[in-house]
């Protein structure tokens, strides 16, 4: 059984009869099934890579005082309508605040930014 196969079974133990919240289904052969939405170990490694950065330019920001009040927002979805801090960071994005905008990204785009995010 292929490596990525054995991660997977870690994660549900009912994986070959189907899982119930794991986007995966498997070939006859045991194989993956190529519409199956897993990612590769380089994948998972550069997306590693490229949270590390990430928190890494946050905390440094968050450590020379920058404390902006700019949740993201990806089409009418935000963090903020279920944030328990609301009333303490008092954020409106009618008035003066200002949102983070996610572009919309296919799956292949999404993973050549990770990529190309994780070799700098």
């Amino acid at each position: 059984m292929p490596a990525d196969s054995i991660i997977l079974e870690k994660m549900d133990r009912d994986i070959q009869s189907g899982s119930s919240f794991l986007p995966v289904k498997f070939n006859t052969n045991g194989s993956i099934a190529a519409y199956s939405r897993v990612a590769t170990y380089e994948q998972f490694e550069n997306m590693n890579k490229y949270l590390k950065k990430a928190l890494k330019k946050l905390g440094e920001a968050m450590l020379s005082g920058k404390t902006d009040i700019s949740p993201i927002r990806y089409n009418k979805d935000s963090p903020c309508t279920y944030c328990d801090y609301k009333a303490m960071c008092h954020f409106d994005g009618a008035l003066c605040n200002s949102y983070n905008r996610l572009p919309k990204l296919s799956e292949k785009e999404a993973w050549e930014k990770i990529e190309e995010g994780s070799e700098k």
